[in-house]
């Protein structure tokens, strides 16, 4: 169950749902700096960078030689740098590795301190404007000490607070002046699993293709030309296919099964396994279990029954939710 009493989860959930709470994401933000950073990171990202102007972003894959995943996130232009948020504790890997291809590149790699928020306007929030894109920045008034990104990690309406290190106190003040609270890790954690949206170390490792979790639109250019795990994104488009894929799971009942459960099929016969789960309060009494889960291909299509094996749960695959 839920660190949090259900009637607590509700209560919270919709507080945010209302744009009275915020969430501290568990992402740590990269900047990318130097006059060559355009060309360097289109040549170890699945995203068409050197086409992105400053305001525009686009979610990624960093692979290795293989062709398999070493981070998933998204990357946001600015006109002096670009911003990836990696899961937290994933970065430094990446800087590790990254750091290894800049030889006489003028590339330069730094984390923020600052923590990365999310929150959703209430109906006073005027000042900012709906009219942007999937993660492009939103054009904000003088008085809003951060820059707001069009996040739809969570929802369409939710957005991304980008705080510098020199603004995080204005930040905090900002956010209290409009009585806009921390909410619990729970509810971001429901949130972004109703919405389909993976998390790279839970619902992706290094053990996955791109093209397993769903994102091809979203995060791969297949027109780009070549870049580190090129050749085997391309070989799998050209033949059409993986052997597994990441989809949205309901799971009947009110106990939570453990991240890392086995799906079976009617044979019993292992076909994939929860990579995230969280209790979805309609209300107090009113339960669902949302989750994510890795199956194989045969079982992904939306309206396949499986079989958990916490307490033989019936667990009803769902087309995941895009932004």
């Amino acid at each position: 169950m839920s660190k949090l009493p259900i009637s607590d989860l509700a209560q919270e959930y919709r507080a945010f749902q209302a744009g009275n709470r915020y969430v501290n994401l568990p992402y740590e933000a990269l900047k990318i700096a130097g006059a060559d950073r355009a060309t360097f990171l289109h040549n170890f990202c699945t995203a068409n960078i050197k086409v992105f102007e400053p305001g525009a972003g686009s979610e990624l894959f960093v692979l290795n030689v293989k062709g398999k995943i070493l981070c998933f996130g998204y990357v946001l232009v600015d006109a002096e740098h670009f911003i990836l948020l990696i899961p937290e504790g994933h970065s430094d890997n990446l800087i590790t590795h990254l750091d290894r291809y800049i030889i006489r590149e003028d590339v330069s790699l730094s984390k923020s301190s600052s923590p990365v928020r999310l929150f959703r306007p209430s109906d006073s929030d005027s000042q900012f404007s709906d009219s942007s894109g999937y993660l492009d920045y939103l054009p904000v008034s003088s008085d809003v000490p951060f820059a707001v990104v069009n996040s739809g990690l969570t929802a369409e309406q939710d957005l991304v607070a980008l705080i510098g290190d020199e603004d995080l106190a204005r930040a905090e003040d900002w956010f209290q002046s409009r009585e806009i609270s921390n909410a619990p890790a729970e509810v971001f954690e429901l949130a972004r699993i109703q919405q389909g949206t993976p998390i790279f170390g839970r619902d992706i490792t290094e053990e996955n293709l791109p093209q397993e979790i769903q994102r091809d639109e979203l995060a791969i250019s297949f027109t780009k030309g070549c870049y580190l795990g090129q050749e085997t994104v391309a070989r799998i488009d050209a033949l059409g296919r993986v052997n597994k894929f990441l989809v949205s799971v309901n799971i009947e009942g009110q106990e939570l099964p453990d991240v890392g459960s086995e799906l079976f099929d009617d044979d019993d016969s292992s076909i994939g396994k929860l990579t995230s789960v969280a209790i979805s309060p309609r209300t107090e009494t009113d339960l669902s279990i949302v989750g994510l889960a890795i199956v194989k291909r045969k079982f992904a299509a939306p309206g396949t029954v499986l079989t958990c094996q916490f307490d033989n749960k019936a667990a009803r695959i769902t087309v995941l939710n895009r932004s």
